[in-house]
């Protein structure tokens, strides 16, 4: 769990979905004692109840692949982050070409019932306006993984919030 990893003189506000796993983090903040963990909420990432402009980064751990509606899930992370801001990711992409991607698509079918998305293209969420590629690099074996630092270039509009 990522949580612990975070210096302590951050101040971080976690958020899923579900409760089994906000249970689960809310118990290892308490046993590991995070004091840089302030709050833990149940959220859709595609419509955070925080204000615009409000936190310096975001950080996404392997979800753009598992929700249903990525490019909705990074617009509203570029929403939520201050001018000059970060939004950071690790996930697995598609690879495009070569013996993973080949393995990718084999498998799309399969990791699909799973819930997530082996064949998943970053092209899907790099085109959020307002975001712009600060850093980003392919690590582990055969470059499965991809960590992603985007940066809010320019002031966004509010993003318009279904009732």
């Amino acid at each position: 769990m990522a949580l612990g990893q975070y210096a302590t003189n951050l101040s971080v506000t976690g958020v899923d979905f579900c409760n089994e796993m906000l249970a689960k983090a809310r118990e290892r903040v308490h046993l590991r004692k995070l004091t840089q963990v302030k709050e833990l909420r149940k959220m859709d990432a595609k419509a955070f109840d925080f204000p615009d402009d409000y936190f310096d980064t975001v950080v996404a751990m392997h979800v753009m692949s598992i929700v249903p509606d990525p490019e909705r899930v990074v617009a509203e992370m570029a929403r939520v982050i201050k001018p000059d801001g970060k939004v950071v990711m690790v996930n697995h992409f598609a690879s495009g070409k070569g013996f993973v991607a080949a393995i990718e698509r084999l498998t799309a079918r399969f990791s699909n019932m799973l819930g997530w998305r082996s064949d998943f293209e970053n092209a899907q969420i790099l085109g959020v306006p307002g975001l712009a590629i600060a850093h980003g690099r392919s690590f582990q074996a055969f470059g499965i993984k991809t960590f992603l630092a985007l940066q809010k270039t320019s002031l966004i509009a509010p993003t318009p919030r279904s009732a």
